[in-house]
């Protein structure tokens, strides 16, 4: 078996299918540089993804059905499932000596944040989103040789080099996540389990720690956006972002064109202001394409507890204008899924994936990542490898949640609009949403129409700002999308 140490980039895959097109003897792995873990096989005529370990190989996929972005994005997580593996001659979760190792400190603490929990006083539901951030902060290369390491043995200055070094691999934001988690639990073991974890003596000597200073090229580029932070990021600009979008997603035909629930997520963004990770995290069976309590070719929409960041249920009155995009990205992703990977595929999402359907046996049918709507936005300022165009030159800076700044600061300088509205459409937790009164009512009555939900103040404020966001669409040339 030959192996070749490589950058693994669009060209080396080009070349790998053109190999096993006429076929190999044999067989050829790339293994990339970035994720040393990573590998791209050429066996015969086949080419697969592969993560190795010194333990295990395992397959996550086959181009040209999964490209580098996507192979780049699901090898760490299952490198993290690898390493997590429990052996079969071993209890789960039991350690064989007095004390936990980093392995069992970080199986045991994703376990913990998979159920409901205590936070600042309040009950909150697990969040798929945090189990995931756990995942792949904890299990991140520079922890590697800390697996078999008692937490008890850990100092300072190993946990300062690690975080260093997960800085110099992926960015100042991912250190920061990996050092929060670290931090978050090892003081959950010392807290909850001093005894078994072996931290029973153990000073926090971790919490003393902090983040280091962002590399010098960071600091400019955060330099370079302030220049434009003073300017405020107002509906008209979002009416330009959203004609500029529809422009660039015209202009991308075949392995180009931009995915459904992308270019409709970002108008889905824009109009209901919802937060990042949950706007799209939106089921089919949530959604409801006619409401008789409310206005006539109006909807409602819902998202559980979980997903939302107040971990309260979330309801909110959807306009034509809402309900036409969710009828295009359905349609649009039937179309595409039905060309790429045959009649027979399903979602239950609404902004669903369309790459990974079918792919995987235990996860063929996954929500559009939000990364990629952020990633869209990179791509509209040319800062993509083949995209060098700033679509979005004439636009302050702004981010996706610069929306919910837009839409609060339009709602609230509108004198028709009452107060609270903004809040109450925002899904910001507003003083009186917990009442115990509302146990006593019926299911129904709670989720749809309790004071909480608060849903003829959101009607107006979705009224009000779906009029407002179309016409500043219109005003900077954008025709109404198809």
């Amino acid at each position: 078996m030959a192996s070749q140490r490589v950058e693994i980039d669009p060209d080396l895959v080009s070349r790998a299918l053109a190999q096993a097109q006429n076929g190999v003897a044999g067989i050829l792995d790339y293994a990339d540089i970035q994720q040393p873990y990573l590998a791209l096989r050429v066996r015969g005529h086949a080419v697969t993804w592969l993560v190795k370990t010194r333990a295990a190989t395992r397959k996550i996929g086959s181009p040209p059905k999964m490209l580098v972005r996507e192979a780049r994005r699901q090898a760490p997580l299952l490198l993290a499932k690898l390493r997590e593996a429990v052996p079969e001659d071993s209890s789960p979760g039991v350690s064989t000596s007095l004390g936990w190792t980093w392995n069992e400190l970080r199986r045991r603490y994703k376990e913990h944040v998979k159920n409901p929990r205590i936070k600042r006083g309040r009950a909150r539901h697990p969040s798929t989103a945090t189990v995931s951030d756990v995942e792949l902060s904890l299990n991140r290369d520079a922890f590697d040789n800390w697996r078999e390491r008692k937490i008890n043995t850990l100092r300072t200055g190993e946990l300062v080099a690690a975080i260093l070094e997960i800085q110099k691999a992926h960015s100042q934001r991912q250190c920061e996540k990996a050092l929060s988690y670290a931090k978050a639990a090892l003081t959950w073991a010392l807290s909850n389990h001093a005894t078994d974890s072996g931290l029973e003596l153990s000073n926090p000597w971790w919490m003393l720690v902090r983040p280091p200073q962002p590399t010098q090229e960071e600091v400019e580029a955060l330099l370079e956006r302030q220049k434009t932070h003073n300017v405020a990021f107002t509906i008209e600009h979002l009416g330009i972002l959203l004609a500029r979008h529809e422009d660039f997603c015209r202009g991308k035909s075949g392995a180009e064109k931009i995915s459904p629930s992308v270019r409709w997520g970002l108008w889905w963004d824009a109009l209901t202001a919802n937060r990042r990770g949950a706007a799209t995290m939106l089921l089919r069976d949530a959604v409801q394409s006619d409401d008789p309590r409310g206005q006539q070719g109006w909807g409602l929409v819902w998202w559980p507890a979980e997903i939302m960041k107040t971990r309260i249920d979330f309801w909110l009155p959807i306009p034509p204008l809402g309900l036409h995009i969710l009828t295009c990205v359905m349609r649009d992703w039937r179309a595409l899924v039905n060309k790429s990977h045959g009649f027979q595929n399903q979602t239950k999402w609404v902004f669903g994936s369309t790459r990974r359907i079918g792919r995987d046996d235990t996860n063929s049918d996954v929500v559009v990542a939000p990364d990629s709507l952020s990633n869209h936005l990179r791509n509209l300022r040319g800062q993509r490898q083949h995209n060098h165009r700033n679509h979005l030159a004439k636009l302050p800076y702004f981010s996706l949640h610069t929306i919910r700044d837009a839409a609060s600061s339009y709602l609230l300088d509108r004198d028709d609009i009452p107060p609270g509205a903004a809040s109450a459409m925002l899904a910001h937790t507003i003083k009186g949403d917990h009442d115990p009164r509302h146990e006593k009512q019926s299911q129904t009555t709670r989720q749809f129409y309790d004071f909480a939900q608060r849903i003829p103040l959101k009607s107006k404020a979705m009224a009000a700002w779906s009029e407002a966001l179309l016409t500043a669409f219109k005003k900077a040339g954008g025709i109404y999308p198809e």
